[in-house]
């Protein structure tokens, strides 16, 4: 018996540089994007956001795709 993964539904976050905190070290935020289709490309989910980031006021520092899979028997 085998187990398939179905991809259902995916958000893509992007991860953002709000300033520094008291020790020098990065304050990260995300910014998350919900609804996106599942099983989009990795580069076209990257240059979406990397156009996304532009329009924003803090330093684009990464981006991350959460993914919601349905596992079935196959």
């Amino acid at each position: 018996m085998a187990i398939v993964t179905v991809p259902k539904n995916a958000r893509l976050l992007l991860v953002l540089q709000d300033g520094v905190d008291a020790k020098g070290n990065p304050r990260l935020v995300n910014r998350t994007l919900g609804k996106v289709k599942a099983g989009v490309l990795p580069q076209d989910l990257y240059d979406v956001a990397n156009a996304i980031s532009g329009l924003q006021t803090l330093s684009f520092v990464g981006v991350q795709e959460s993914v919601v899979n349905e596992l079935n028997v196959q």
